[in-house]
């Protein structure tokens, strides 16, 4: 049996097959392909120097779009992650757009990144929350991440935090930037709607710690989102909805 196994690994990797493992899936653990691809609603956000941008400035490359915030604990511990894929992949046709939700802009950010040695990603902003808002679905958690194909169509999305780092997942976003069809449309997995986070104001409740989920209530919250955001205030680990 041992004999039997070596052989199909040594055939699979030889004939370059990806042999993937739970830790490092082919695609990426959580992504939902869309089938068909969508063409994404225009929207812009901003760089450093406070030039607007959009989606369309990145045509020619795969992009992987991730919205997340410096107070969101999942996208903390995952973007160190698409640093390295930036590193290893940012000069072979992708390029990863980090967009921050911070209210406090660019010097939350830039902060982060010096804490953490981010050096490979560019910073975007969001401020306002309108590009997030634009491009994703009613009830999104954070982080929100939306991979595109060249052309700019969106192919698939992880709601909620990944690793983007690893043979497997590094292989996905090589065969699409390939463009070979396997990669283009995977199978996706059969996935549960994502829990919905019906708290009131000072409960204690989210059925996952790994994403922000939106309550119901259109909560101020002047200091990590615009006015009428719907996103319960610096926790997104959701082991708490504070008071407001």
């Amino acid at each position: 049996m041992k004999t039997l196994l070596s052989i199909a690994l040594a055939v699979a990797v030889s004939g370059g097959l990806t042999v993937a493992n739970a830790a490092d899936p082919y695609p990426p653990s959580g992504y939902e392909a869309y089938d068909p691809p969508r063409q994404l609603p225009s929207a812009s956000f901003f760089d450093t120097d406070g030039a607007t941008l959009s989606l369309d400035d990145f045509r020619g490359e795969v992009v992987v779009l991730n919205f997340w915030a410096t107070w969101c604990g999942p996208c903390q511990r995952e973007m160190p992650t698409l640093n390295v894929l930036q590193k290893r992949l940012g000069d072979k046709g992708l390029e990863v757009v980090a967009v921050s939700l911070d209210a406090k802009g660019v010097p939350a950010v830039k902060d982060f990144f010096a804490e953490k040695d981010i050096g490979a990603l560019a910073i975007y902003n969001d401020p306002k929350w309108e590009a997030f808002k634009s491009l994703t679905t009613p009830n999104s958690g954070l982080p929100y991440t939306i991979v595109l194909d060249k052309s700019g169509a969106a192919l698939g999305e992880v709601v909620g935090p990944a690793t983007w780092h690893g043979p497997s997942v590094e292989q996905f976003l090589s065969d699409i930037i390939a463009e070979k069809e396997a990669a283009l449309r995977p199978a996706n997995e059969s996935l549960s709607p994502p829990p919905i986070l019906l708290a009131q104001s000072g409960d204690s409740a989210n059925t996952d710690p790994g994403i922000l989920y939106p309550s119901p209530l259109p909560l101020p919250l002047p200091e990590d989102g615009p006015v009428g955001s719907p996103y319960s205030r610096g926790q997104c680990s959701g082991h708490a909805v504070p008071n407001i």
